[in-house]
């Protein structure tokens, strides 16, 4: 699955990427990512949710936490808030 990543912890302007979803569990999400990645960084991760809200309604799922292990451009981050959203309007149907 693709993501989206905004460092929380950076500097105005805050760093933002995008990579892809190797594992996740209740706790943390392993994923790559365009940039390498240091320990400690606040992080929240949206990611594109596979399945739409009543058949239509494109989904993300919202991640914030912290980077617990590096290794260049991969890294694992504990969750600590989660929640769904929106990812604007319906999909149209052709």
């Amino acid at each position: 699955m693709g993501l989206q990543y905004t460092v929380l912890s950076s500097p105005a302007p805050r760093i933002t990427g995008e990579g892809r979803v190797v594992d996740v569990s209740r706790s943390g999400v392993r994923f790559t990512a365009d940039r390498a990645m240091v320990s400690g960084m606040n992080i929240e991760l949206a990611i594109q949710w596979p399945v739409l809200l009543d058949g239509d309604v494109q989904m993300q799922l919202v991640l914030s936490g912290n980077i617990v292990w590096a290794d260049g451009n991969e890294a694992a981050m504990e969750i600590v808030r989660h929640e769904f959203r929106t990812r604007g309007g319906r999909l149209k149907v052709v």
